[in-house]
């Protein structure tokens, strides 16, 4: 049985000389999960107009997987076909893709109720696969919610500014949370399991 203390100091050299990506072996899984990263909307075909806002990448999950795939009253969300391949998605976004209205100051959109001059949709799009996978952030050209939609700019990318790291080695599980450029500040727990 592989101890706590072993895993720590195995997890704490890898780190320091390790990007953030997620790796699976036979031995074990690591899984990193990142947050706080945000997706700044603007106006224009190139995303180079007036801000309509920013959008955190885990409020936008939490909408959608809220919403499902099954159309309220306000007819969100709904299939977008992605006409002229205007929208850039990583693989695995190619096919029933999702829609559904987001917004800058974390009010969710109401799909459940009647699109109107109440509730308005607004610009800004999050896109997801029918089984809840994340695709994008994107924005309507025009700020009345008209035109072509484009990707908005990923803000904070590359090494997470926080987030949460769960190693399973030989049935024992760890799990720390950091802050900063792989700046650990909680070690959370070690389970046997």
């Amino acid at each position: 049985m592989v101890s706590c203390t072993y895993l720590l100091t195995l997890l704490a050299a890898t780190a320091a000389i390790a990007s953030p990506v997620r790796l699976s072996n036979q031995n074990g899984t690591v899984k990193i999960r990142q947050s706080g990263q945000v997706y700044v909307c603007k106006a224009g075909a190139n995303n180079d107009g007036v801000t309509y806002g920013e959008v955190s990448q885990d409020c936008a999950i939490g909408y959608f997987r809220e919403a499902g795939t099954k159309a309220g009253f306000s007819g969100y969300p709904k299939k977008f076909d992605n006409k002229g391949n205007v929208m850039k998605f990583a693989s695995g976004c190619n096919e029933n893709v999702y829609e559904l209205p987001v917004f800058s100051n974390g009010k969710r959109y109401d799909f459940n109720a009647k699109k109107g001059s109440i509730n308005k949709p607004g610009p800004m799009r999050v896109y997801y696969t029918k089984d809840l996978k994340f695709c994008g952030v994107g924005a309507k050209e025009h700020i009345g919610g008209t035109g072509n939609p484009h990707n908005c700019v990923l803000e904070n990318q590359g090494v997470p500014s926080q987030g949460w790291l769960l190693v399973r080695k030989r049935g024992i599980s760890i799990v720390l949370s950091f802050t900063g450029r792989l700046n650990w500040i909680a070690y959370v727990g070690c389970l046997s399991v």
